[in-house]
C-alpha cells in the first residue's frame, strides 16, 4: 500500500499545514493568474458572472500588433450572476491599454471577473487584466465553486496542477507534453463519496465542491505511475491548492 504522504494546502493565499449561445472551447487561464485561487479572484472582484458577449466596439483582432487605445464597450447576456449582478444585461467598459487586459469578441461566452479601473474623478472603466476572465464551457467545475462561495457553503474546493518530472533522462518527460483530459478520483475517507474530475490545459484540475472531512486523491493511468494524495477539508477551508503532482511514465 502506498505510504501516507503529507501535503500542504494553500488557503486562498495563506499556508495551512495538514494531514492525512455558441460553443467555443475554453481558455487556459491567464498566465499572469495561474498562482490566484478561485477564492482570491472571487474576493477581489467587484463582479462576477458568466455571459454572452452580444456586443463588443469596437472589436479589436486578437493578432493584431498595433496599440488598442480606445476604450472598448462590451455589452453582455448574463447567464449566471455570482457577485455584483444577476441574470440579465450588463455592459462595462474596459481599457485595453494595459498590455495584460483582455478584449472581448462578439459571441463568445466567457467568465468574467472585473475589477472596477480609475480614480473618483475618472470614467467609468473597468479591468479584467491578470484574473480568471477567459472562455469558458457552462458544465466547467469552477462554474459549481462559485455557486457554493455565493452560497457560503462549509467545505471547499480543491485546485492543483499536474506537471511532468523534472529532467532529462527517463522517466523524465519533454516538457511540452499534454497533461490535459487526464482523469483524477478523490474518495471520503469519513464516508461513501466518490467525486471525478479531468485535467484542463496545462495540466490545472479542479475539484469542485468538498464537504468537510478527510479525502484521498488518486492520479491513475496506464501510461504514468499512480499518486496518491491524502488532505482534509475543514468547514472553512472555501479553496485550497494543492502542490503539484509530478506525472512521470511508468
Amino acid at each position: 500500500m502506498a505510504t501516507r504522504r503529507l501535503i500542504r494546502l494553500l488557503l486562498c493565499g495563506t499556508l495551512l499545514g495538514v494531514s492525512a449561445g455558441r460553443v467555443q472551447p475554453a481558455q487556459a487561464l491567464p498566465a499572469c493568474a495561474e498562482s490566484g485561487t478561485i477564492c482570491l479572484e472571487f474576493d477581489t472582484a467587484t463582479i462576477v458572472f458568466i455571459g454572452t458577449v452580444t456586443d463588443a466596439s469596437p472589436e479589436f483582432a486578437e493578432d493584431d500588433p498595433a496599440p488598442k487605445r480606445r476604450p472598448q464597450t462590451v455589452s453582455f447576456d448574463v447567464i449566471e450572476g455570482f457577485k455584483g449582478t444577476a441574470s440579465g444585461a450588463e455592459t462595462l467598459v474596459i481599457d485595453p491599454a494595459d498590455p495584460e487586459q483582455r478584449v472581448f469578441a462578439n459571441g463568445e461566452t466567457v467568465i468574467v471577473y472585473a475589477k472596477r479601473s480609475g480614480g473618483r474623478n475618472a470614467p467609468a472603466l473597468w479591468s479584467v487584466a491578470c484574473t480568471r476572465t477567459r472562455r469558458i464551457a457552462l458544465e466547467d467545475p469552477e462554474v459549481l465553486v462559485l455557486r457554493e462561495l455565493g452560497h457560503r457553503s462549509a467545505g471547499g474546493a480543491i485546485e492543483g496542477n499536474l506537471r511532468v518530472l523534472e529532467g532529462r533522462r527517463p522517466p523524465a518527460l519533454p516538457a511540452s507534453t499534454p497533461l490535459d483530459g487526464l482523469r483524477l478520483t478523490v474518495e471520503a475517507l469519513d464516508h461513501d463519496e466518490v467525486v471525478t474530475t479531468t485535467s484542463q490545459n496545462a495540466g490545472y484540475f479542479v475539484v469542485p465542491w468538498l464537504a468537510p472531512g478527510r479525502y484521498r486523491l488518486k492520479f491513475e493511468s496506464e501510461l504514468y505511475v499512480p499518486v496518491l494524495r491524502d488532505f482534509v477539508v475543514a468547514d472553512n477551508t472555501r479553496c485550497a491548492k494543492l502542490e503539484p503532482i509530478s506525472v512521470r511514465l511508468r
